[in-house]
């Protein structure tokens, strides 16, 4: 694939992963509207924390998958082991996911009795499926994005989805019964994932069993296969180290450290600011590290910089709109400290996406002791400030502002080892040019100016 067509392909994935969010945002949205009217806030309860549970998990069970699955399709390809990599990937994923399955349900039922809320065992035994199929979904995806194929899973999930949601809606006007309905809603998603999943599988074998035909090398798929492994450890290490300052972790830890006031607080600003962010990261997925991928694995010549560029451009624009958004947000806010917390979480969250071209670049050239000593200074802020003299100011302000700028300390770092690479790398070049040079035509000093000592 050529330089040009590798960028066409980059922005053709960027709008339909777009279509597609806004799409699922939207049904949702709506869906949630309506069951937010027609239940019990006991029942719209146990909807909302079961999906919660299922995503929250299956986040926490990624291994690494999301960054490494597009970091080496492009590999598995070149030796023609495409086939063989999706079943390894896809069984590995499906003995994981059914060993999680009793986790899942201990957790769900400890919740629910902590809040005295009743939930039957057959929603959680729906509830326990869909976490299993929605986890082999997320797979199957990454190997459509890994190939630029976003179109092709946009329309499958999006035909998916919308016959979901219009099943949905069916049912809260039609049925009386809260269980019933319940109960409805979660086998529906069942059902719609698992169709999803069948015909996203086998459209997505079809295709990698013609690409392996030709060219399949055992060695050198075991090779490569023990590469993917270390890799999708090491990014799995940073997806852990990373959710120590995500939502997920700090609603719960701040509930116990300042109180269920100050943390319902936080996430009320938190899911404000997502409403700017999230958009930009669902729009780019990750069709950047396939295009630096495609790039590192595909290219003759080396194209991983001016795509790094592209990249930066591309996320710069993406963003225009979200920043425009924070003109119109605050005017929302009803008091001066969820204004703050907005803006401090927007903020360190923008910064940090204009800042994670240069992470990938480092992810696809396995820089790990550069991404690992990166993480040092953010966890060394983070266990010796955070963790203790912040926590007794009961005041969510100065702790987001610590924990902001400890991940922004962060991507700096890598951005500026990227360029210190970089600098480095070019001034190499012309003196490992210079040095064959000479070395194969000897110069005459009686014609030849003196010779530029090298750096």
């Amino acid at each position: 694939m050529s330089l040009s067509q590798l960028q066409a392909s980059f922005n053709q994935s960027l709008r339909w992963n777009a279509a597609l969010y806004f799409l699922y945002k939207i049904l949702f949205t709506s869906v949630s509207f309506l069951l937010f009217n027609r239940l019990a806030t006991p029942d719209f309860s146990v909807w909302a924390n079961v999906n919660s549970f299922i995503f929250l998990l299956l986040l926490w069970l990624d291994f690494g998958l999301r960054k490494s699955i597009p970091r080496y399709c492009p590999e598995f390809k070149q030796c023609g082991s495409l086939h063989v990599f999706l079943s390894y990937v896809l069984s590995a994923q499906l003995l994981i996911l059914v060993a999680a399955i009793p986790i899942f349900l201990f957790i769900v039922r400890a919740f629910f009795s902590s809040l005295s809320l009743s939930c039957s065992i057959w929603l959680l035994y729906c509830a326990a499926f869909i976490f299993l199929v929605e986890g082999i979904n997320s797979s199957i995806r990454l190997f459509y994005h890994a190939h630029f194929w976003n179109k092709t899973y946009a329309l499958i999930q999006g035909t998916g989805l919308i016959v979901e949601m219009s099943i949905n809606v069916f049912c809260i006007f039609i049925l009386t019964s809260s269980t019933t309905l319940l109960f409805a809603l979660l086998f529906n998603k069942l059902v719609a994932s698992m169709g999803v999943a069948s015909v996203s599988f086998i459209m997505l074998k079809n295709i990698h069993k013609q690409t392996g035909k030709n060219g399949y090398n055992k060695k050198i798929m075991q090779k490569k296969l023990g590469l993917f492994v270390r890799h999708s450890a090491i990014m799995w290490v940073s997806t852990l180290i990373k959710s120590l300052t995500e939502r997920n972790f700090l609603v719960p830890f701040l509930s116990h450290t300042v109180g269920l006031q100050q943390a319902n607080l936080f996430k009320i600003s938190n899911d404000w600011a997502m409403l700017v962010h999230r958009p930009i990261i669902k729009t780019i997925g990750v069709s950047d590290t396939t295009l630096l991928s495609q790039s590192e694995s595909d290219q003759k010549q080396p194209s991983l910089p001016i795509l790094h560029i592209t990249l930066l451009k591309k996320i710069t624009l993406i963003s225009l709109p979200s920043l425009a958004a924070l003109l119109v947000v605050p005017y929302f806010m009803p008091n001066s400290t969820m204004l703050a917390l907005f803006l401090i979480i927007t903020g360190g969250h923008m910064i940090e996406t204009l800042l994670s071209p240069y992470e990938r670049v480092l992810e696809v050239k396995h820089n790990y002791k550069t991404l690992l000593l990166s993480y040092t200074p953010y966890l060394v802020m983070l266990c010796t400030s955070w963790y203790f003299p912040l926590l007794n100011q009961k005041s969510l302000v100065p702790i987001l502002s610590f924990i902001h700028a400890s991940r922004i300390t962060c991507s700096i770092i890598i951005a500026f080892s990227y360029h210190k690479q970089s600098s480095g790398s070019i001034a190499v070049k012309p003196a490992q040019k210079q040095d064959f040079i000479s070395s194969k035509i000897p110069l005459k000093k009686s014609t030849s100016l003196p010779q530029e000592k090298l750096p």
